[in-house]
């Protein structure tokens, strides 16, 4: 049974242990797909040199590692004798995810093309991340984390806002998009719920934002080969109209050539007659 005492709760071993192998599972589970993901997206980079592939990998290998380092694995394997750098290095995980996906997104919806405003207020975020970042390196203080999960949650609004407003413009591969950032917005708000005591701890409000995460990934990477999809579609549409347009180019020359030919024939014939007139 559980019993509380002072803020503290006591289980017995075996419960306690199925918990933890539970845990390690989904971790497991999350990590794999994670590892999948990237490596399959960077072999599309290198295979079409699309820069959202490259910025789409970034992004899920930064965003997958800060919530898996979440677990301790990072620091029970990699530097396992350094806990000051156990606690610095996360918050800049989460400002160098933050900037990858602010990438990821201007060149996936091509903001710098389609819509100045949306372009200057996704660069407006991407400085004060940057600010964040440099703020804390020059003053030591631990202001950062708090700061950059703002800028996070809003910008994931942001996302889902503007996949709206894509969507509604007829951006096809929008609909992955809103339904990805829709995903990881609502695994974030369950998760801060629970963090708030608002919803109990469980395996699925614990693991919510994880959950959300790793949906938002895959929706994205479908989202990426929709819009590469639509890419080559349209520039097989262009490719057929430009041969379109010289067919009717030559056939509209060799009519003209046909017509001048005849026309010197004609004259070939006819300027002797008259010349013997």
């Amino acid at each position: 049974g559980e019993a509380s005492s002072i803020g503290t709760v006591v289980q017995r071993f075996d419960t306690w242990f199925l918990q933890r192998r539970s845990f390690l599972y989904g971790e497991g589970v999350y990590a794999g797909i994670i590892l999948a993901l990237v490596l399959y997206n960077l072999v599309l980079y290198f295979s079409i040199r699309e820069r959202a592939y490259l910025y789409y990998s970034l992004y899920v290998f930064l965003f997958g590692s800060l919530w898996i380092a979440r677990s301790g694995f990072f620091y029970q394997y990699l530097w396992p004798h350094h806990p000051v750098w156990e606690r610095e290095y996360q918050p800049y995980l989460a400002a160098t995810a933050i900037i990858f996906s602010i990438l990821f997104v201007r060149e996936f919806l091509a903001t710098r093309r389609r819509s100045r405003t949306v372009d200057s207020l996704l660069l407006g975020a991407l400085g004060v991340t940057i600010g964040c970042c440099l703020v804390r390196l020059v003053t030591g203080r631990m202001l950062l984390p708090l700061p950059l999960a703002l800028i996070g949650l809003a910008l994931t609004i942001v996302y889902s806002v503007i996949g709206v407003v894509a969507l509604a413009r007829g951006f096809r591969p929008a609909r992955f998009f809103l339904v990805a950032w829709t995903a990881v917005l609502l695994g974030s708000v369950i998760y801060i719920f629970m963090f708030l005591r608002l919803f109990p701890i469980n395996f699925l409000t614990y693991n919510s934002a994880q959950i959300g995460s790793a949906i938002e990934c895959i929706l994205l990477a479908f989202a990426l080969a929709d819009r590469v999809n639509l890419l080559k579609q349209q520039n097989d549409e262009k490719q057929l109209q430009y041969t379109r347009e010289l067919r009717e180019q030559v056939t509209h020359r060799t009519e003209e050539l046909t017509r001048a030919v005849e026309n010197l024939k004609t004259a070939a014939i006819t300027d002797p007659l008259r010349s013997e007139e």
